[in-house]
């Protein structure tokens, strides 16, 4: 997950596959996300998400 849509920016957490992530918004090819479990935001890019 990283701090902003980029993949060179700085990552600030790793997530496990099975982690259930709450989707806020896109902005093109990211995704504004929130991990369910501890309320950690962050971005992920579409194609490391199902």
């Amino acid at each position: 997950m990283y701090e902003k849509p980029s993949l060179k920016s700085k990552i600030i957490a790793t997530i496990s596959k099975n982690t259930k992530l709450i989707q806020l918004s896109k902005e093109g090819s990211w995704y504004k996300v929130q991990v369910k479990s501890s309320g950690k935001q962050g971005y992920v890019y579409y194609k490391d998400v199902k």
